[in-house]
């Protein structure tokens, strides 16, 4: 009964988007099942995304505020321009001729949902909040060389169906 409670008190129609509750926490393994995903991937293999086998969804994860003791090539610079804009940068070693960024650049075109589910901090656990799908803004796309990485990135601008919540956003 507490648990139906609370759901009822939570659930806002306009925040219910295909199985997530909007500013909600989800922890990777619910993600997937609630996205249907027959097997539960490998964390190593999904880092920051990874699309579905069958090219239905691909969840992307963002961690805003990086720990400082984790490998310089995945300390990627994704920021939020302004509260429906992120700026994204893809795993290190890709271009815009590999296989997963162009699933993200084509994804509106294949009907591939892309949804992003962020974490402030490490500090925050394991759960992320659902924030919204995006869209690739196909304008922005830019393949780069981080020199002192020694790696290539894609970095892109995408926006969010709609736009984060103030109190959210501002902290």
């Amino acid at each position: 009964n507490y648990s139906l409670k609370s759901f009822d008190k939570k659930f806002k129609r306009t925040d219910y988007v295909d199985g997530f509750l909007r500013y909600e926490k989800y922890e990777r393994q619910d993600i997937h099942k609630i996205l249907n995903w027959p097997v539960k991937p490998v964390a190593q293999n999904v880092g920051g995304y990874k699309s579905s086998d069958n090219k239905e969804n691909c969840p992307i994860f963002v961690t805003y505020k990086k720990s400082e003791d984790i490998a310089d090539t995945i300390k990627y610079e994704d920021e939020f321009i302004n509260n429906v804009t992120l700026q994204w940068f893809s795993k290190p070693g890709r271009t815009l001729k590999s296989n997963d960024i162009d699933e993200i650049i084509n994804s509106e075109n294949t009907n591939m949902r892309l949804l992003l589910f962020l974490k402030k901090n490490d500090n925050e656990g394991i759960e992320s909040y659902f924030l919204g799908d995006l869209t690739v803004d196909k304008e922005t796309l830019e393949e780069i060389f981080d020199k002192e990485k020694k790696k290539k990135y894609v970095k892109m601008k995408m926006y969010l169906d709609k736009p984060i919540k103030n109190e959210l956003y501002k902290n």
